[in-house]
């Protein structure tokens, strides 16, 4: 009969293939919304180049093209923070699945790989507050989805997609209203 070891080391299994599916949706949300928004501004800018005629109909096509850039790229970055969450939640599962299967041990020094190294397991697996900021890590969180939280909104890699989000949006933002007074 399996006992609770053998659920714990099917639970990390199923978190690190949840892990590894939240990180691949992280960089397909990055592809799918920059080139969404690719589109739609290199489609309103053609239309306005190719447009003969200065009429409504032309304009409304044009601001909806901008408009679902402006759109898509905030939804992009909305969805990038969110897959990053979910990423964390489920590292921290795996995380705490392996300190109950007691992986995360010291490595006696004549079996080190590199001396320095003395845990089986990275930094980020035995602390809970690795990369956090220095007020999150000083923080008191009651849940994984609090502590996933605050270890996504000071992400790098997030902060700097969610940049070219808001660089996206601003860019469109700014067609939107040079077509409103220029048009």
């Amino acid at each position: 009969m399996p006992g609770p070891e053998d659920h714990y080391w099917s639970l990390l299994e199923l978190h690190n293939k949840n892990r590894i599916d939240y990180n691949d949706r992280k960089w397909e949300t990055i592809k799918f919304f920059h080139g969404a928004f690719s589109v739609l501004i290199t489609a309103s800018l053609a239309a306005a180049v190719a447009a003969k005629e200065h009429g409504i109909l032309p304009f409304l096509f044009i601001a909806t093209l901008l408009f679902l850039a402006i759109l898509s790229a905030t939804l992009g970055g909305i969805n990038l923070r969110r897959e990053s969450r979910l990423l964390f939640v489920e590292e921290y599962q795996m995380f705490k699945l392996a300190r109950l299967l007691g992986l995360d041990h010291e490595v006696p020094a004549d079996k080190r790989w590199l001396q320095g190294d003395r845990h089986l397991l990275p930094n980020k697996w035995r602390r809970w507050q690795h990369n956090l900021s220095k007020q999150n890590s000083e923080a008191t969180f009651d849940s994984t989805d609090e502590l996933a939280a605050a270890r996504s909104s000071s992400h790098r890699f997030a902060d700097f997609f969610d940049l070219m989000f808001v660089i996206e949006t601003a860019l469109g933002l700014v067609l939107l209203v040079t077509l409103w007074f220029f048009w």
